[in-house]
Formats: C-alpha cells, structure tokens, sequence
C-alpha cells in the first residue's frame, strides 16, 4: 500500500521535466549503478517514486550513515529543551568513564565538536572498539587523546557520533529512539523505525537506523523548511541554518562532493546539503531547488550517483512553467514501475531439460571470489553450499553460517520473497534467485532490509563441485549473517 504522507503529481506540473528524471534512470542503470529506491519531491509533492525489485516501499532500509543525521536531530531537541549547550564539555556527561587523568585535549571536546566531528583525532575512534565490551566503549573513547588541538580540522569519526548519542540519553533519560519517537519519529509519520543497539540496548548513533524510503523524504521536507513539518515547528528555530553550512572544512576530501564542508552530521554538496549513508543511502536537500532526492542503494562508489543527480535531475528542476508532457509521463511512469534488479538466470534451452534433482554440492568453507574495491571486504564464514533444483522454476539453497544451517529459496530466474529463521534468534527478509548453464550454478540472496546482496557462484568440474562468493557492497560493523535485518 502506498503512503500518504506526500501528495502526488505529475512531474511537469511541479516544474520538473520528465525527460530528465528518465535520462537519469537510464544513465544509472547504463552505468550499473545499484539503485534499490528513488523518490523525487518538488515544492513537497512527489514527482518520481520507484524500488527496484525485490525492493519495495513497504520496507524498511538499513541507513548506515543517514543514521547520523537522525542522531544530530536529537541533539537539536536537546539544545533547544535546555538539557545541554553545543558547548558543554563531553567529559561532564560521563564522570564514571574518565581516565584517572584527563588529557587537556580530552577535557577541551565539547557537543560541538562531536557535531562537527572535529575533535582532532587522526582517524575514526570507533577502531578503539574492537574487542571491548560495551559496558567499556565510552571510557575507550574518552582514553584516545587527540593527536591535534581539538576543533583544528575535520576527520570522519564514527566514535563521536557514538558519544552525542549517549550524551542525549544521558541529559534525557531515554533510549535514543524513544526521545525522538514523539519529537521527530510521530510528527513526520514514520511509524516503525528500528535502530541496532549495543550489547547494553543503547543506538549505536553512527549508523543501524532503518527506516523507509519515505520516512527519509520526510526528513528532508522537515530539513528543507527549516525545522517545520506541515506548519508546526519541530526542531528549533535556526538550528537547520547551522548544521547544513560548513562549520569546518573537508577541502582534504579526494571526492568533490566530500570537499564543500561538514555541518552537524551532515555534508554540504554541490548544490545544498545532505545526509549521507554507506554505499549510496542518499538523503539529498536542495533550498534552491524546493527539491528533495532521495535513494537507497547498493553501490560502492557513490560519487557516481550524486553525478548523475548533477548531470540529470538538477537541469530538469525548472524554474519556468514546463509544457505537459502526457508521453513523457506515461513513459516515465512506466519505467518506475518496472524497475528490478536482474536475478540469476538459467539458461533458457537448459531450464526446460534440467531435472528437478540436479544439484551443486560443495563440501567445506566457501571461497572469496577475487576482485573488488575494497581489499578486506567482510565475507561470513559459508561453508557446505548445496543448490538443488527442487521443482518447476524453483531452487533450494543450503549453507551453513559459522556453524549455523540455513535454506533459502530462490527462484529460478526470478526473485522469490522469504524469511529465513537464523538459529542466533533472528528473522531475516530475504529475496533470492538462482540458475545454471551448462556446469555452472549460482544464486543470489538479496538482504532486503539492507543494501546487500550475496553472490554464491558454483562450477561443476571432475574433482567435484567449487563454490566461491561475492558482496555487491561488504556489510560493514556486522559480524554475522544474522545482523542483515531491521
């Protein structure tokens, strides 16, 4: 069922050229970019809305990093309740988490600089946390002294992101996701959002947030009007004018939408700012354009999509009267509801002749497959894969975890929604997909509640079947296959 939050229009009648909004679906897919969902908002009406299958608008999404906004949005509130100063002293929140003695860099961090994350740390705190029980995570990052005088530069810092969570649970006395359910979460209409915790319940802060595609529009028609939703002031008067303009420079930056400044946990672009999540989760705000893009996606490199948004949607977001269009239109609305992320396929010749009792089986641990951006990407223990043509047009998969046996059903050439019970306790969404040609098999899993995919690719050959596997993105901060789920 679709939300109502938004009203819905034709694009030229909010001023938009549809020409432009499907230059841009062509030119992502051309360019293999993984998209999982786009919605356009102009002068706060919905123009372009689309998931690529097995994506869909009833789901939620993990955010990664748009997590931060969210976050930062809390400590707004806070600000504006009179619970803390943006330049309080971070030590004066966590006294029973200090070193026996402070370093002067330490006691210099004030909610500013978290904000900005500009504490002086030569790199992200968060690598402080390895192997630390959560009891001990604040008192961890309270103990890595700064290497430069604080608020001196900007550098990413996951940990600070952390720190402003806990001091807003600290100063209100609630769970992150609690304080915010009746000051952000109820008013803008989002109704389910999950946030991951740590071991001791508390929102991570940095990332784990999922929410819908929508309920991410929605935060940026709040963050677009300057803190109002619908006529009522949410957050208070002011504070978007601050976080969306560089209160420190990021000119460092290699990408060139990394390089316009940070505010608080968020990133001015090229054109506006925006709130900004691993692999493509893209909350982009656009004042001058009475704009909001959003996407979730599976892509590694994400300057790519935000390119695409410069090349394509900007131009089309017209500050003149655009002449209807009705073939545009059709085309454009035909094209947003056929989107769908290509499965694994059999052959066409072989599918009608392979028995329904061929199968792949491949004793012992997985192999990574070679290849991809990141040198040390996350892969799960997979051992002991079996893919069996079960019947007209379906396959089973069966692997196990880390010890733990899982089954999964995949559609021949097509995608097959199921929920998988881990053994660890969690019920996973998934879609998944799977063929052959000739000695080769694979399947595909899709992690519907977050921006990845898993690959299992096998080879029939005269010592037996060969597996080996692949991400489309690497999880990140995810220790197991169980965690792939709101």
């Amino acid at each position: 069922m679709r939300d109502e939050r938004f009203a819905r229009s034709s694009a030229t009648a909010q001023g938009v050229d549809p020409h432009g909004l499907l230059d841009f679906v062509d030119a992502v897919e051309r360019d293999g970019v993984e998209l999982h969902s786009l919605m356009v908002l102009r002068h706060g009406v919905v123009v372009a809305e689309g998931w690529w299958s097995p994506y869909s608008a009833s789901r939620r999404h993990l955010m990664y990093s748009v997590s931060k906004t969210f976050t930062a949005c809390a400590t707004g509130f806070a600000v504006g309740e009179g619970l803390l100063s943006l330049d309080d002293h971070v030590v004066s929140f966590f006294p029973d988490d200090l070193p026996v003695e402070v370093h002067p860099r330490i006691a210099a961090l004030t909610v500013r600089h978290l904000l900005t994350m500009s504490t002086g740390h030569d790199e992200d705190t968060l690598t402080a946390l390895r192997g630390v029980p959560a009891e001990r995570w604040i008192a961890s990052l309270l103990a890595v002294v700064p290497q430069t005088p604080v608020g001196s530069r900007h550098v990413y810092n996951n940990g600070a992101s952390l720190l402003l969570a806990n001091i807003v649970r600290r100063v209100s006395g609630e769970h992150l996701i609690d304080y915010l359910r009746s000051r952000l979460f109820e008013p803008l209409g989002i109704t389910d959002a999950t946030w991951t915790t740590d071991g001791l319940g508390r929102e991570l802060g940095w990332s784990g947030l999922h929410v819908r595609t929508e309920d991410l529009a929605a935060l940026g028609d709040l963050l677009l009007h300057d803190g109002v939703w619908r006529g009522v002031r949410l957050l208070p008067q002011g504070w978007v004018d601050a976080a969306s303009v560089a209160q420190i420079s990021t000119a460092e930056q290699e990408d060139a939408d990394w390089a316009y400044g940070y505010g608080y946990q968020m990133w001015v672009s090229r054109h506006g700012f925006r709130a900004d999540g691993a692999f493509g989760q893209f909350c982009l705000v656009l004042p001058e354009q009475d704009a909001v893009v959003v996407t979730t996606s599976g892509q590694p490199i994400t300057q790519t999509i935000l390119e695409h948004v410069w090349t394509h949607l900007i131009p089309a977001l017209s500050e003149v009267r655009v002449p209807a269009d009705p073939d545009a239109e059709r085309a454009l609305a035909g094209r947003l509801a056929a989107l769908v992320l290509t499965p694994a396929t059999s052959s066409t010749d072989l599918a009608a002749v392979v028995p329904e009792t061929t199968s792949w089986v491949q004793r012992g641990p997985v192999a990574i497959a070679p290849g991809g951006a990141d040198p040390s990407p996350w892969f799960p223990a997979l051992s002991d894969v079996a893919l069996v043509r079960s019947g007209t047009g379906t396959w089973t998969l069966r692997m196990v975890d880390a010890g733990h046996a899982l089954t999964f059903a995949c559609g021949d050439g097509r995608w097959v929604d199921s929920t998988v019970a881990h053994p660890l306790g969690a019920t996973i969404a998934v879609s998944a997909s799977a063929g052959c040609s000739g000695a080769d098999a694979c399947a595909e899993i899709v992690f519907v509640e977050t921006p990845h995919r898993l690959r299992v690719e096998l080879h029939a050959g005269a010592a037996g079947t060969s597996a080996q596997m692949r991400w489309n993105v690497p999880p990140l901060d995810i220790a197991s296959l169980d965690e792939l789920h709101a």
